[in-house]
């Protein structure tokens, strides 16, 4: 229960800190911000990071919705927070892939010991 009680308060300060944003900075500056929140807090939750993930999707096509609007610098500062942002996604999906191997890997003995003796119809 306090898990939960802590997921939902992170998802309202992030939600809340991006509408917030919105008003006052400009998009260069909230997506730094997204992106300074991904790269400082790695640890979050799979939910949490869903939100920073669509936090930076929503900011990502407001960018290019907008792209006349910026001038050449702030389009190069973009790009650049873009290609750090993906290369955080690549890096979190990689190592939920690689604990997933291990996982299996640690779990695949037993997996085939205890299909062989189904199959077999052994106990032990």
């Amino acid at each position: 229960m306090k898990k939960l009680l802590n997921l939902f308060l992170s998802c309202i300060v992030v939600l809340l800190f991006s509408v917030s944003c919105s008003f006052v900075a400009p998009l260069p500056q909230r997506l730094s911000d997204v992106v300074e929140y991904a790269e400082n807090n790695q640890a979050i939750s799979d939910e949490e990071w869903e939100y920073v993930k669509e936090d930076y999707y929503l900011l990502t096509d407001e960018f290019r919705a907008n792209l006349s609007t910026f001038t050449d610098e702030e389009k190069q500062d973009v790009y650049e927070l873009m290609g750090k942002m993906n290369g955080i996604i690549a890096k979190r999906e990689a190592n939920k892939i690689m604990n997933g191997l291990n996982e299996l890997s640690n779990s695949l003995p037993s997996i085939i010991e205890g299909f062989v003796q189904g199959f077999t119809g052994e106990n032990n």
